[in-house]
């Protein structure tokens, strides 16, 4: 909502699907082989090859069970995610140019992953504060030139997690489940982008963003390795972004349309990272202003 004619206020609850298909395999095996190399005159020797034709998907099921952990399998679940407030304050404003400061805070409203779950969610029920200052130059007429820098800091907060003992333990048991304090690492980065108006409502656009993030932090009382759960967390980023964008908001101040809106389309690809999966994302975006 416009709050005046530079200041914006904005709020939003991400409705998240999340649905994943985990399965266990075992292929193979030799043990047959083996078995009739060695021959099967010995009671012991066939035994011992018995014991070893296991079923090892169940096995490993088993075992989780039995530490408390639930069956790996498909999963289909819907949850709001954290809400945002977003505040978007332009300071400074000319034909060419214009300076926007973009503040994101981020309420701890989803749900935290359960420590009981090995494929769950690990990205809401968190509080977080984002700054971003957005520079915008247009070129010439159709043709503008963007760029950003922003800075996420996340608010420490207590979270429950399954503690290894050691660089060994994988699997840490159900009582070793503990109320941590953590602090997942800040994150800053920059981006660039280009628009170009294709005609007074349609836009094309491309950019670039890079992405830092500092390790999370976790600790407690217990005499647990809590390192391990920090390993792996810092990360970085490169990806490319494509978008196409349907506005009325110009038109709207014509008095051309009734409603201003913007429609959009985004892809981006993740093209390098450390500690980041590939990922390639596909997105439609509806913002309406009242």
């Amino acid at each position: 909502r416009g709050m005046t004619d530079r200041w914006t206020l904005a709020i939003g609850a991400p409705v998240i699907h999340y649905q994943n298909s985990v399965g266990l395999e075992s292929t193979g095996s030799n043990i047959d082989a083996i078995h009739a190399q060695v021959g099967y005159s010995s009671p012991q020797l066939n035994g011992a090859f018995g014991s070893l034709k296991v079923n090892l998907v169940s096995q490993a099921q088993q075992t989780l069970s039995s530490l408390g952990y639930q069956p790996i399998g498909q999963s289909d679940r819907e949850f709001v995610g954290d809400v945002q407030i977003a505040s978007l304050y332009q300071f400074y404003k000319s034909d060419r140019f214009k300076l926007l400061s973009k503040t994101m805070i981020g309420l701890p409203t989803g749900p935290q992953a359960d420590p009981n779950d090995l494929a769950a969610l690990d990205n809401s029920g968190q509080s977080s504060i984002e700054q971003q200052i957005i520079f915008n130059y247009r070129v010439f007429g159709p043709l503008t030139l963007a760029a950003k820098v922003f800075y996420h800091y996340n608010l420490a907060d207590k979270v429950e997690k399954r503690v290894p003992l050691d660089a060994n333990d994988s699997l840490p048991a159900q009582d070793q489940t503990e109320k941590l304090d953590r602090k997942i690492g800040d994150a800053g980065g920059a981006g660039v982008s280009a628009t170009y108006e294709i005609f007074s409502r349609l836009a094309l656009s491309g950019g670039l963003e890079f992405q830092s993030k500092a390790a999370d932090r976790f600790s407690g009382s217990m005499p647990y390795d809590y390192a391990m759960l920090d390993a792996g967390t810092n990360s970085t980023y490169q990806l490319v972004k494509f978008g196409l964008a349907y506005s009325t908001v110009q038109s709207y101040f014509k008095q051309e349309s009734f409603m201003p809106f913007i429609a959009s389309f985004e892809f981006s690809d993740t093209i390098a990272g450390t500690n980041m999966p590939h990922i390639t994302t596909n997105e439609l975006w509806l913002t309406m202003f009242f």
